[in-house]
């Protein structure tokens, strides 16, 4: 989170061997991004879906110029692009999942796709979100009836939440560098994948 101020012009964007020409990409003359100040990197590249500010001002999203070209379809890919990440790297591919990532062929197979509740950032609605005490203490987020809404964001590595109830849940929780990583707590994500899909618990 942040703010980004500049130029919008159009250029041609590769990204491997995906070409899509004329998009509108914003040149950067000021960027307060906190987040940035820790990592090497090189530019955004937005993956939310089209909203009423970019409409008004003729800006389509990279991903959706990729969807109207046909540029993955044209070589058998899915219009689908996956995120994987884990403790030392991380990875955005488009047209589908790289199973070998994962270390199983076919792995798409074994996903469960969690419903977008709301098309503007990519949004899911959670059942509830809890952390796990070694002493066997587990506190929960409380979410209501209908659910905590989550965006799941490509940009960041971070987990962010609502500052009363991360406090409440992280109270307990005695970070002193990263020797005590192993005393910290454990978090369980509760969502339900699929419209008559059993809740999933994602620790």
């Amino acid at each position: 989170s942040g703010r980004v101020s500049g130029k919008m012009v159009y250029e041609t964007v590769h990204t491997g061997d995906v070409t899509v020409n004329r998009q509108i990409v914003g040149v950067a003359d000021h960027v307060d991004i906190v987040l940035l100040d820790d990592v090497i990197w090189d530019g955004i590249l937005g993956l939310a879906y089209p909203n009423k500010a970019l409409n008004a001002k003729g800006v389509v999203p990279f991903f959706d110029n990729v969807i109207r070209s046909g540029a993955l379809k044209k070589r058998g890919l899915s219009n689908q692009f996956g995120y994987y990440i884990d403790d030392s790297r991380g990875s955005v591919t488009f047209g589908g999942v790289d199973c070998g990532l994962l270390g199983a062929p076919n792995c798409i197979k074994h996903f469960g796709f969690v419903p977008v509740s709301e098309k503007t950032y990519w949004s899911i609605r959670l059942n509830d979100v809890c952390v796990k005490y070694d002493d066997g203490r587990t506190i929960s987020a409380g979410c209501p009836r209908e659910g905590c809404k989550a965006i799941v964001d490509t940009g960041t590595y971070l987990l962010y939440g609502p500052g009363a109830a991360a406090r409440r849940m992280l109270r307990p929780a005695h970070f002193a560098g990263c020797g005590t990583l192993s005393r910290l707590p454990t978090f369980t994500f509760d969502f339900t994948v699929g419209d008559d899909a059993p809740a999933v618990e994602l620790d």
